[in-house]
């Protein structure tokens, strides 16, 4: 099992219920892969420590990287 989420935003963010849901998938063992907003979103410290910042003088390098290391924690690939 994998959990994507797209998008942690300042108004996603203000739905107690969802902020819930985020922090309850975070601290799961399941793997999370979520794309989050850079700045504006307070009460995201916690998440922001384990965040991966892709930048476009990475991220041609980065996905094969992150890609190995999802299939690694759920079960699909080498590791």
């Amino acid at each position: 099992r994998l959990v994507i989420i797209d998008e942690i935003g300042k108004m996603e963010w203000y739905s107690g219920a969802f902020r819930g849901l985020v922090q309850e998938e975070f601290d799961a063992p399941t793997p999370s892969v979520a794309t989050i907003a850079q700045r504006g979103v307070p009460g995201l410290d916690q998440i922001r420590a384990r965040v991966v910042e892709v930048t476009r003088a990475n991220r041609d390098h980065l996905l094969p990287e992150l890609e190995a290391e999802v299939r690694r924690l759920v079960g699909d690939g080498p590791g």
